[in-house]
């Protein structure tokens, strides 16, 4: 996860790139232009000639459309995956939703969110719809710690409900 995936940077912001701390590093201009392309990709960054690199705004109709997606693919994979999920399937969502509700940081929540996902979704063994999903998680990675940005408060009864450990 980068600075942008935790909401450091602020929409139109430029990148810090040319900065004397970037510069100071020893690391060609190659690998840090790969990984701008790897942002951009993901449309966290927007990229213009003479211009530099900014953060990309994010748009709320794109926010909808993205956690939609998410909604209905994830559906699906947990419809397919029910049957197949195991006790040890269950104890890693659980330790994933443990890890995330003993943190109040965004940033410690949100891998641990995705942990919970995968464990109980990846047993459907459907390849594509996984890399979908994947697909989705990384192009919404940034969206609720942006948009949000407010510290989590534990939710009852939401999440991964009736996940308790196996043993």
């Amino acid at each position: 996860m980068t600075p942008i995936t935790y909401g450091r940077p602020m929409s139109g912001s430029r990148s810090a790139y040319r900065s004397s701390r970037v510069r100071s590093q020893p690391a060609s201009h190659v690998p840090v232009r790969e990984a701008f392309r790897k942002l951009e990709a993901q449309g966290l960054i927007v990229s213009k000639p003479r211009c530099g690199v900014r953060v990309s705004h994010l748009d709320p109709g794109v926010v909808l459309e993205v956690t939609e997606m998410r909604a209905a693919l994830e559906g699906l994979a947990l419809h397919h995956a029910l049957p197949r999920l195991s006790p040890e399937d269950l104890d890693a969502a659980y330790q994933a939703l443990v890890a995330g509700e003993v943190s109040d940081q965004v940033a410690d929540w949100e891998p641990a969110n995705r942990r919970v996902h995968l464990a109980i979704t990846a047993p459907c063994g459907m390849s594509r719809l996984m890399a979908s999903i994947s697909d989705l998680h990384r192009k919404d990675g940034s969206i609720p710690i942006t948009v949000l940005r407010r510290a989590r408060e534990p939710k009852q009864g939401s999440g991964v409900a009736g996940i308790s450990p196996s043993s």
